[in-house]
């Protein structure tokens, strides 16, 4: 009889603990499981990369337009934080002010809900069609290719 009342109130123990523990384990579930933080992954801005020439600038706004020869491009709100690099052949110190439409840049941005903010502008070549005629090393390719047709004709 002293057994059936034990194996009774180990019983009754072992469901009061799973009663009480399941709303905690359904309520960590609802909030993504583990490593996001409380609010769900959407709020969490997300680091992205965009290339491709400057389609629209506004320096009103603080805003250019990134790669938007067919798709509308990527728009990026530039703030006092976003930090300007000069790529290979560019003068160094140039900024959001420097820049225009037809600029070549490769920008990383915080992806948010309301926008995107620029983190990094790396400034590839100002007026990306004049720059590249202009560098050296074109005519050392150029010269490979008619030496080598009159060789096959």
């Amino acid at each position: 009889m002293r057994l059936i009342r034990l194996i009774a109130f180990l019983g009754i123990i072992l469901l009061g603990t799973v009663l009480l523990a399941a709303p905690v384990l359904a309520q960590q579930s609802d909030q993504g499981g583990g490593g996001a933080a409380p609010g769900g992954g959407e709020q969490q801005p997300k680091l992205k990369d965009v290339e491709g020439k400057i389609s629209d600038i506004d320096p009103a706004k603080k805003t250019m337009d990134v790669g938007g020869d067919w798709f509308g491009g990527t728009t990026l709100h530039i703030t006092d934080q976003t930090r300007f690099i000069p790529g290979p052949g560019v003068q160094p110190g140039l900024g959001f002010s420097a820049l225009k439409k037809g600029d070549r840049v490769r920008a990383s941005y915080l992806k948010t809900d309301d926008h995107n903010t620029a983190q990094e502008v790396v400034i590839l070549s100002p007026e990306a069609g004049e720059t590249p005629p202009a560098a050296g090393g074109g005519a050392g390719g150029g010269g490979a290719g008619p030496s080598s047709s009159p060789q096959q004709q």
